[in-house]
């Protein structure tokens, strides 16, 4: 049997449009399951009161569900304890939402990184209006490089 070219670019047409169609139900799919599933990282919830501050992850319905980070230095950013605990938030958080901000710091769905980028760079330009020790450390091309962070 003979298949002219029209036919087989028919065929062809077809055949791609099944797959989009499957492909797009997938995702659906896999979304729905990440997005019911118990004990699933949707993002992060975010604390700071000015005397307690920390980033955990959470499921859909609030439960934490991550290692909670907290405790970071804002009068000292280069310190290397508060190096480790920015470079552990970037490593482990660093992609996902804010998903729940009872301070309302940030917009809730706003990416993480976002609201790090601005919170650095607002308590590294406090370092540096406060005339601490050794200012070239609060450049923050420096610090961004220092967690492995890109803006």
């Amino acid at each position: 049997m003979r298949i002219t070219k029209k036919q087989l670019r028919r065929i062809i047409k077809e055949e791609k449009t099944k797959l989009i169609a499957e492909a797009k139900v997938r995702r659906l799919v896999r979304r729905t399951l990440r997005e019911n599933a118990p004990g699933q990282e949707v993002g992060v919830r975010l604390y700071d009161d000015g005397m307690r501050s920390e980033i955990v992850a959470i499921d859909a319905s609030g439960n934490e569900v991550g290692p909670k980070i907290e405790g970071w230095s804002k009068v000292n950013m280069t310190s290397p304890e508060t190096i480790a605990k920015w470079k552990e938030i970037v490593s482990r958080y660093g992609n996902m939402v804010i998903a729940d901000d009872p301070q309302e710091l940030a917009a809730v769905g706003e990416p993480l990184a976002m609201w790090m980028e601005n919170v650095l760079y607002e308590l590294l330009g406090q370092g540096r209006e406060d005339r601490q020790t050794q200012p070239e450390l609060y450049d923050p091309s420096a610090y961004f490089r220092a967690i492995g962070f890109q803006p």
